[in-house]
């Protein structure tokens, strides 16, 4: 079996969508791994019929948790029951062109000795309509440059653009487990399976549908818990430019990559810190504050800023 494509199931919405993306595939040399991952019976039942008339290929297996795993244990289960060389996990409100398949097993022939492979992406809306596209990357890109591109220039991307070896994932632990709930999951496993370079096609064969209910926007976040997955990701980010192989290939001074990564580190306890005050009060602001500086980095000037945005612009 070549591909695998896992597909971890959380609602409903665009479900059939999804599943209809799947069946256009010009790559015939593939499986799907439906996994639901969901507590509400009526969610359940929806998942279920949504996923029945697709299962009559038998290249698609249907499997439902028995209780609602975080997301790293999800996707390690899907890594398990995987058979195929080449796995990617795709959201279920994403879609793939019908040669997304074809178009990855083209590049990984052009590339076979490296673990990861992504391509650029059509940003769509829920009603299925272009809102932009990431940008372009060069074809092959070290890992510092990999790493330097999302954590300066602050590259979009997602996590079903993205296939990689399974093995070679297996072989270096599978898919991290946070601390928390596993806010950037995807990141660092690219870091962490990318050591020898990233692969890169130019077509958008993804569709990443940008929706109230994406795990980054969701609005019910525990913060503290992202706080704690933002510390775990950097830990690992600062052992693996530790690594010999690392600083060998560095593009920059590894000084300057290290200054690069702890400005990241900021702006990503910054975007947690920033979410909490939105829908907090004042008094909870501060509480927050003093509970996480300590072990986190938030910054006494961005609690100023978060003051006196709550004081004079937010009713």
């Amino acid at each position: 079996m070549k591909f695998t494509i896992g597909l971890p199931v959380i609602k409903s919405e665009f479900l059939a969508e999804t599943l209809t993306s799947i069946t256009l595939q010009t790559f015939a040399d593939y499986e799907v791994i439906i996994q639901s991952n969901v507590n509400e019976p009526e969610v359940k039942e929806e998942i279920r019929a949504i996923c029945s008339p697709f299962l009559s290929d038998k290249r698609f297996s249907f499997y439902e948790n028995e209780t609602q795993l975080k997301i790293f244990d999800n996707f390690n289960s899907l890594l398990k029951k995987s058979s195929g060389e080449y796995m990617t996990i795709l959201s279920d409100d994403d879609l793939i062109t019908p040669d997304f398949l074809e178009k990855f097993n083209q590049l990984i022939s052009e590339y076979p000795s490296i673990n990861l492979y992504h391509c650029k992406v059509e940003q769509i809306n829920e009603l299925g309509e272009t809102t932009a596209f990431t940008s372009p990357c060069d074809v092959f890109e070290s890992l510092p440059e990999f790493m330097y591109n999302r954590l300066f220039n602050q590259r979009k991307q997602y996590l079903s653009d993205f296939v990689f070896k399974k093995d070679a994932l297996i072989e270096m632990g599978g898919f991290p487990s946070f601390p928390g709930e596993g806010w950037g999951l995807d990141d660092l496993s690219w870091y962490i399976i990318g050591g020898k370079g990233v692969a890169y096609m130019k077509d958008a064969c993804l569709k990443y549908r940008v929706n109230r209910c994406n795990f980054t926007n969701f609005k019910k976040i525990n913060h503290t818990s992202r706080m704690d997955d933002v510390k775990f990701i950097y830990v690992n980010i600062f052992q693996i430019t530790a690594q010999e192989s690392f600083t060998a290939n560095s593009i920059l001074p590894i000084e300057s990559m290290l200054s690069i990564i702890k400005d990241a580190r900021i702006r990503s306890y910054l975007i947690v810190f920033n979410s909490y005050c939105k829908n907090h009060s004042l008094v909870q602001i501060i509480v927050f504050f003093m509970k996480n500086n300590k072990s986190h980095i938030l910054l006494t000037k961005n609690l100023i800023k978060n003051i006196f945005k709550k004081i004079f612009f937010v009713s």
